[in-house]
């Protein structure tokens, strides 16, 4: 079979939170429509020069919000039963849907519309997102893991009164994304910051030790005839003093990895490769990633499963096609339509850590909502740190139109005029050079001044705006 021929006969859907995620797929599928959570120049971009359909869920909102994954439920179920995605697929069924996850409204959709999803189904997915699940996961392949306790509130708030901890600890809920509900606690008085759900006794917390070190992440396919590894990349977290929460996730360097010792990045393969083994006996198909955490001495711990693409899957792909590589999606494809030969050959790690690096830019305005006022258009740029100043340069979707010092803004950037919630990303900036210092933890201060420069060209103003709610929230 010539599997990728195959893949260009699909008619394929991308079903995913940004629409630039789909940037890679253009040369390399028969991308019939997008459906996306975002509304952002790129996807104006791929409709206005390529002709693709893009639906989009913040444009029929008119805002952008934080994504729950129940809310971003419910907009892939609107957006694929609105006649704007029935017109616009008209002229494609069947289709394809390529999502970045399982969800319950598209395998219904999927499902009652006899159409293939590439995707495992939900309840694996929702499985291998608990926190507990994983850990047992690991545990059961005999891998150390980060020392923890599950606590319900009430007894950890008695336990942090009646002697405060020696050293910090982390708690984490079950569920979490991107670095969120996840805490560092220092005594009772912190328990504040947790949400009024664990106060109801109902959920387990998980309580480790802090451990004041860097993070690191793999992205891989699982396939019948083994796991294929994508690069590792060091996690940017917290950012330093960017970030509003010590755990909010910033992005990834590629760049930076190479200060990480030889054995660090080479237990991160062997794990993910054990993992990627006993995924696929569970069911598991396809793209998923790690995230790990070193200590100080060496050692290296994994801390979650996602069960999905990641942030940094669409980054590691366009690198990937840089190098003449078959890119994750396409695996992830022939994972469930076929192809064994060509997975077989791909076993194992694709690419060493290339020259790359992205950071994810946050709206850190204190107001509830907020309207984009300023110019700032996707691109590439040049960042000149003497005297602060974005000097804007050409047009471009992907990093492989960045050269030596260049940037690129886009990944979701909203039009001018959008408005916008507190704490939502707003776009990500990529480059060839490296984000983080050399303790791997914090951002070299010119990425931090090329951030603040980019909020300035945002122009965020302070707006009154009653946002939708929903009843499931």
């Amino acid at each position: 079979m010539d599997s990728w021929l195959d893949l260009k006969k699909l008619n394929l859907c991308w079903a995913g939170t940004r629409a630039s995620d789909a940037v890679n797929l253009l040369d390399r599928f028969n991308l019939a429509i997008i459906v996306s959570c975002d509304h952002s120049q790129t996807g104006e971009a791929i409709n206005g020069k390529r002709g693709i359909p893009v639906i989009s869920y913040e444009r029929r909102m008119q805002y952008r919000r934080r994504m729950s994954m129940s809310l971003t439920n419910h907009a892939f179920g609107e957006m694929f039963e609105s006649q704007e995605f029935l017109s616009a697929a008209a002229g494609a069924i069947p289709l394809t849907i390529l999502p970045y996850g399982s969800f319950p409204s598209l395998e219904r959709v999927a499902k009652d519309r006899q159409w293939r999803m590439l995707a495992p189904d939900v309840a694996l997915r929702d499985f291998l997102d608990d926190k507990r699940h994983a850990r047992a996961i690991f545990q059961s392949l005999d891998i150390p893991l980060v020392p923890c306790r599950q606590m319900l509130f009430c007894d950890l708030e008695a336990e942090l009164r009646r002697s405060p901890p020696e050293t910090p600890l982390v708690v984490k809920y079950p569920f979490s994304d991107s670095g969120s509900r996840i805490y560092l606690v220092n005594g009772a008085d912190d328990l504040s910051q947790i949400a009024e759900e664990a106060k109801t006794g109902e959920v387990d917390l998980l309580v480790e030790p802090f451990l004041d070190s860097y993070s690191l992440n793999t992205n891989a396919v699982a396939t019948r005839q083994g796991t294929i590894l994508a690069p590792v990349s060091l996690q940017i977290i917290g950012a330093g003093d960017y970030a509003s929460s010590p755990f909010k996730f910033c992005g990834n360097d590629f760049a930076s990895t190479a200060l990480a010792p030889d054995a660090v990045r080479q237990t991160c393969y062997d794990i993910t490769d054990r993992l990627g083994e006993l995924l696929v006996r569970r069911g598991y198909l396809g793209v998923f990633g790690v995230d790990f955490i070193a200590d100080p001495q060496g050692g290296v711990y994994p801390v979650e499963i996602n069960p999905r693409f990641q942030n940094s899957t669409a980054l590691v792909d366009t690198l990937l096609a840089e190098a003449g590589l078959p890119i994750l999606a396409e695996l992830h494809a022939l994972a469930y339509l076929g192809g064994e030969e060509e997975l077989r050959r791909r076993v194992g790690l694709l690419l060493n850590p290339p020259a790359a690096s992205q950071m994810i830019i946050y709206n850190r305005s204190e107001s509830p909502f907020f309207r984009i006022t300023g110019a700032a258009r996707e691109g590439i740029y040049h960042w000149d740190d003497e005297s602060r100043k974005l000097e804007y340069r050409r047009e471009a979707l992907s990093i492989k139109e960045c050269s030596g010092d260049e940037i690129l803004i886009g990944s979701g950037l909203p039009p001018s005029g959008f408005r916008v919630e507190r704490a939502v990303k707003l776009c990500r900036v990529q480059s060839r050079q490296r984000f983080l210092s050399d303790d791997l933890r914090r951002l070299r201060p010119s990425i931090v001044n090329c951030a603040l420069a980019l909020e300035t060209e945002l122009a965020l103003e302070t707006i009154d705006f009653e946002r939708k709610n929903f009843s499931h929230e």
